[in-house]
């Protein structure tokens, strides 16, 4: 089942994703290369209109130097319970 990301939250990681390029002195073209991808494609994920693989992301993340965390949101909602196994 696909992960639905906001689109509020792609611009996020785009701009966080930026930013590192830029402290660390990278350009797009260099970056691009370095992980496999097109510069269009990091320009993409950059602006937040771009969707990447899982995989593309670990490694601008290794690149970059930094980390994919996941932690769950507060839910507003009850947790299904499974039925008991008998």
């Amino acid at each position: 089942m696909p992960v639905n990301i906001e689109i509020e939250e792609l611009k996020n990681l785009g701009e966080k994703i930026r930013l590192h390029r830029q402290m660390l002195g990278y350009r797009q073209a260099e970056l691009a290369e370095l992980c496999g991808i097109t510069d269009r494609t990091l320009r993409e994920i950059e602006s937040g209109s771009g969707k990447a693989k899982m995989e593309t992301w670990y490694r601008l993340a290794q690149l970059l130097g930094m980390d994919i965390v996941l932690q769950q949101k507060p839910m507003s909602y009850p947790l299904r319970v499974p039925p008991p196994i008998v």
